[in-house]
């Protein structure tokens, strides 16, 4: 059986299980408050803070409790394929410096970014899939592109390398495989294009050449609400069959402090798959 990990989402419940009694592992996620200044109550997202990095890092405060043996680091707020390479170079080199910092403050930990390795997106993985899909064609030229950017800082024009890429320094890649909203895809007549959707992100994700954990959901994207029963555990099996998943992190929205339902279709079905 691949490894399944949660991401610290799920201590966010009041009585969250014991991973560890189902063989399930635990997977630490860094946003913004591990990256940015925070100052009056707003994040500063106009470049990382390497001393706000360096403190969250490093101190035992942020990090008791967390039993977990991979760091998923996700911050997609800059524009990794701008044309400005100066500009480009210097957001890798503040992502490269970060992930080496928690590196150095947690040795042993598998680390990785989510959403830039590659790119996330839904609909240009669909191009060639399915004939409904070819406009997408466009779309679809310009997320390669990118995708190939994001291995070396690679030069638009001449695909050379032109700096030290983010692949340089991660552990692990974690292609985005949400869902889109119910509104555009509801579930579940289109997991046709779901599951087209999340083979040809992993697909795309091989040529980082490092192991490929899928990054899921039981919810529709950016609502919270979960998906039908039956559609979690389709889901989850298909990517544990993927001949190039090497894993899956679960990512579950929740507002702290919310009671842990252990007859909760998702959890029931997370359990079915496993064998538990």
């Amino acid at each position: 059986m691949k490894p399944i990990w949660f991401d610290t989402s799920i201590t966010s419940y009041n009585n969250a299980p014991d991973l560890s009694a189902f063989g399930l592992h635990s997977a630490t996620l860094m946003t913004a408050w591990g990256f940015c200044r925070k100052l009056g109550g707003q994040y500063d997202y106009s470049h990382v803070d390497i001393e706000t990095v360096k403190r969250v890092a490093n101190d035992p405060v942020y990090w008791i409790g967390k039993e977990s043996n991979m760091l998923v680091l996700d911050l997609e707020i800059f524009d990794l394929h701008t044309t400005d390479l100066p500009l480009r170079d210097h957001y890798h080199d503040q992502l490269i410096e970060a992930a080496k910092i928690y590196r150095n403050a947690h040795p042993g930990i598998a680390i990785g970014y989510y959403g830039l390795l590659p790119q996330i997106t839904f609909y240009p993985p669909l191009y060639g899939s399915d004939p409904a899909w070819d406009h997408y064609k466009p779309d679809h030229d310009k997320w390669i592109a990118n995708n190939k950017q994001v291995l070396g800082n690679l030069d638009d024009a001449t695909l050379r390398k032109t700096h030290k890429g983010l692949c340089s320094v991660v552990d692990r890649v974690f292609p985005s495989c949400y869902h889109a909203d119910k509104k555009a895809l509801p579930m579940p007549e289109n997991m046709r294009h779901w599951k087209a959707m999340h083979d040809g992100t992993v697909k795309e994700s091989l040529q980082y050449q490092k192991p490929i954990i899928a990054y899921l959901t039981p919810q529709y994207e950016g609502r919270g609400e979960l998906f039908p029963v039956g559609v979690w555990k389709e889901m989850l099996t298909h990517s544990l069959a993927n001949k190039n998943v090497d894993g899956v992190c679960v990512y579950q929205s929740v507002v702290a402090g919310t009671e842990f339902d252990a007859s909760a279709p998702w959890w029931t079905e997370t359990l079915e798959v496993i064998g538990k």
